[in-house]
């Protein structure tokens, strides 16, 4: 069921526009006071969301309290010709594909074929160079000291994994392994290889096997085609040839509902267990953007209070999703506009309106 909301707000600019709001799964709520709390969410994100629509491109915007969810649309995905954004339209995840990762290679740990501790290079030798060790704990927490890539290296190389890391630990680290913190797409490809080393099969067929189909997620996929472009102003980016560069870091594709359905198997322990999960969850320190982050997973700070979760960003494209600590109220925003502080704002509509 689709309703049409028509609602005036001041948002830096005088705004009177339209938004849809598709019901999507809903179920009956566990309490009154989590029905009001659902209703407030959602009304607070149409606002939102109706503002944004006048500012950018377009945004889908997924609300969750309890078992009841609503999807909020807006605004287009793509522009020449015209395409409205729908609420199951698939975006390029970009670095929410991280906690994926995070969770294949805990699997691992749990299945006993792994070890945090672990030297890296036992299942990727191309870091041999490195000179110091790095485990499999620095890689997946951003504290290996590994050299970022440069983008004549991930032009030339980016196909190829290997080459690519090679070429990474060919030049000093930043710093000494466990000692400090900087956000690193190239850590997330060497776990992406240890993955398909040990299990001896692509990374593509991992995640299908690993986390799209125990978590239901019918409409994920990895180098998928996506359904919108991305936008930076009115020019359109819908090139994202990072995607085919560092998949394990950035590449999974797939819907809002789908990266909802993720998370709330990652919390239940669907996909690891509850000892496993917390061990994800525990902050290692400060690394990008973030003050705190886990395994794959950040700690953001909204109006009500911190929320687990992660975003991500492409040329023109911006994605949330995040997790209310304490609460049973999660939101996934997708945004094909580089407007990233905007769809801060929705995502904080939903955790606390």
């Amino acid at each position: 069921m689709r309703a049409l909301c028509a609602l005036t707000l001041t948002w830096a600019v005088l705004l009177v526009a339209g938004c849809s709001s598709d019901d999507g799964s809903s179920a009956t709520p566990d309490s009154p006071e989590q029905a009001d709390g659902f209703d407030s969410a959602v009304a607070a994100v149409e606002e939102r969301v109706e503002a944004y629509e006048e500012i950018a491109t377009g945004v889908i915007a997924l609300v969750r309290v309890g078992e009841q969810t609503r999807v909020v649309t807006a605004g287009d995905a793509r522009l020449r010709p015209r395409v409205a954004i729908e609420a199951d339209m698939r975006y390029p995840l970009a670095s929410i594909t991280k906690s994926m990762t995070a969770t294949v290679i805990l699997q691992l740990v749990e299945d006993g074929k792994l070890a945090l501790d672990d030297p890296v290079d036992r299942w990727v030798p191309e870091l041999d160079g490195a000179g110091h060790t790095i485990t499999i704990e620095h890689l997946l927490a951003h504290q290996s000291g590994l050299a970022q890539a440069t983008e004549g290296e991930m032009r030339q190389l980016g196909s190829d994994s290997g080459r690519l890391l090679r070429a990474v630990a060919s030049r000093p680290l930043e710093f000494e392994p466990g000692t400090s913190g900087r956000y690193s797409n190239e850590g997330y490809v060497a776990l992406g290889l240890v993955a398909e080393r040990i299990l001896n099969r692509s990374f593509r067929d991992v995640l299908q096997t690993r986390v799209f189909d125990p978590a239901g997620m019918g409409s994920s996929s990895l180098f998928g085609r996506w359904d919108v472009h991305g936008y930076d102003g009115r020019q359109d980016v819908s090139e994202q040839y990072y995607l085919r560069w560092i998949p394990p870091a950035g590449s999974v594709v797939a819907t809002a509902a789908d990266v909802d359905a993720f998370y709330r198997a990652l919390w239940s322990g669907q996909l690891i267990d509850a000892d496993m999960v917390t061990e994800m969850r525990t902050l290692r320190g400060g690394v990008g953007g973030w003050s705190d982050y886990g395994f794959g997973l950040a700690r953001e700070r909204f109006s009500c209070g911190p929320a687990m979760g992660h975003s991500g960003r492409l040329s023109g494209i911006s994605t949330e999703a995040w997790t209310l600590d304490g609460e049973d109220r999660s939101t996934v925003v997708l945004v094909n506009d580089h407007l990233s502080d905007v769809a801060r704002i929705i995502v904080d509509a939903a955790l606390c309106g």
